[in-house]
């Protein structure tokens, strides 16, 4: 895409959802409750120059999201734990991308089985544990991606992280 193109797509971006746009702040002060009370609703990461002083356009290293490129759980978890354990404590979000990427080979043994079946339900019990294990905010994690979270009960999961955000501070999460 050339800038200009960038531009328009900027542009169409802040037209379409206008005030629901989160202004770029401090990391640490966007929570839900903030978003509420200003009514936003949507971030854009956006990763071009051509954002670059737009306020409603977050740079793209605001959010690293790591990819471990793995079909293997053990890997996968190592490289979560790594990456948690290198992200940066404050000044961007982090997304732990809890996700296997199938190789060739194993898409061919997907065509067969379904890579849903073969990739995917075998290995997410893994996955969920991992998640279940976790810590949320500054030394824990942030944002968590997976595939067929619908497969689990990974909303209520998530839930429960977000909510030790909540006890006291003699019992918070650190």
């Amino acid at each position: 895409m050339e800038a200009e193109h960038h531009r328009y797509l900027i542009n169409m971006m802040k037209e379409v959802f206008g005030s629901k746009l989160c202004e770029i702040s401090v990391v640490e002060d966007i929570t839900l409750d903030y978003l509420w009370e200003k009514k936003y609703q949507v971030l854009v990461f956006y990763h071009h120059p051509s954002a670059e002083g737009c306020p409603l356009m977050w740079p793209g290293s605001k959010i690293p999201a790591p990819w471990a490129n793995t079909t293997n759980t053990t890997k996968l978890i190592q490289f979560l734990e790594t990456t948690l354990s290198e992200r940066a404590k404050y000044g961007s979000f982090h997304v732990s991308q809890a996700i296997l990427t199938p190789r060739i080979k194993t898409i061919i043994r997907g065509l067969v089985q379904g890579l849903r079946n073969h990739l995917v339900e075998k290995n997410l019990p893994v996955i969920m544990s991992w998640v279940e294990t976790q810590k949320p905010g500054v030394n824990g994690v942030n944002i968590i991606t997976s595939d067929f979270v619908d497969l689990v009960d990974f909303a209520n999961t998530v839930i429960r992280l977000n909510d030790l955000l909540l006890l006291p501070p003699d019992q918070a999460v650190t």
